[in-house]
């Protein structure tokens, strides 16, 4: 018996291998381009993060060679202005320098001082990198540009003295209780406390006793727990303070 056609289907399997084709293709663009796109944003992202990590070591060579310490930090001043230039420079050249173009990248900076007993002082370079994929056979189905912006932060801070430039500093925090005599510092006795140029901080408690007395000149008593006592003499008073003393101005490396 002979089989009836219908004029229906014909060209059906055209489509159809079409349609696999297009298929085919975009499962190699996905491989293919997507590993472009991947590649293209790491090599991205590592110069902007040699560009930030650059800018940052730029800056503080320049607050070094100023003398732009802690204590003289203050945004908009000359010698930060100064660092804030030299970060930009360093950062932008060696983004440059990975086969990017001007259009490509910019810089950005952030200087800032906060209002804590501790304060933060510091300047943030961010870099920033925009690069459009070429793409090839992921086309078939997507005609739009590829665009991929990554960026990276630095933050560089002026040298300080160690503990803030406490003298005595007590960084057991207990439990407030002033209970032991490990629990902070402790002034006692009958001797003379005379400190220049620096102050006392305890993390924890701060125990005031006997017939002592506590001179401190430029500079400040303050204690983040509880304290008890009384002292013949203590200058200037001794404050509390919602804080602590923050590790990264007493560990070192």
């Amino acid at each position: 018996m002979k089989a009836k056609n219908n004029p229906r289907e014909n060209g059906q399997a055209i489509v159809l291998i079409a349609f696999s084709l297009i298929v085919l293709v975009a499962m190699a663009g996905l491989a293919i381009d997507g590993g472009m796109v991947y590649s293209d944003r790491r090599h991205a992202q590592n110069a902007a993060d040699s560009g930030a990590l650059a800018g940052a070591g730029a800056a503080a060579l320049s607050m070094e060679n100023n003398h732009v310490f802690y204590s003289s930090f203050t945004c908009g001043s000359s010698g930060v202005n100064a660092a804030i230039a030299q970060a930009e420079t360093a950062a932008e050249n060696l983004m440059l320098a990975n086969e990017y173009t001007s259009a490509d990248v910019s810089v950005t900076t952030d200087c800032q001082v906060t209002d804590d007993y501790f304060a933060e002082k510091y300047i943030d370079i961010t870099t920033h990198i925009t690069r459009t994929t070429q793409t090839f056979l992921i086309r078939v189905v997507y005609s739009g540009d590829v665009v991929q912006t990554v960026t990276a932060t630095t933050r560089v801070k002026p040298r300080a003295p160690l503990a803030f430039g406490h003298a005595i500093v007590g960084l057991n925090p207990g439990d407030g209780s002033c209970a032991a005599n490990v629990e902070g510092v402790k002034l006692g006795g009958t001797g003379n406390l005379h400190i220049v140029g620096g102050g006392v901080w305890s993390q924890g408690c701060l125990a005031v006793i006997g017939d002592c007395s506590v001179d401190v000149e430029d500079g400040g008593i303050s204690f983040g727990g509880g304290s008890h006592g009384s002292c013949g003499d203590i200058t200037p008073a001794p404050t509390h303070q919602n804080e602590i003393l923050p590790e990264d101005s007493y560990l070192v490396d």
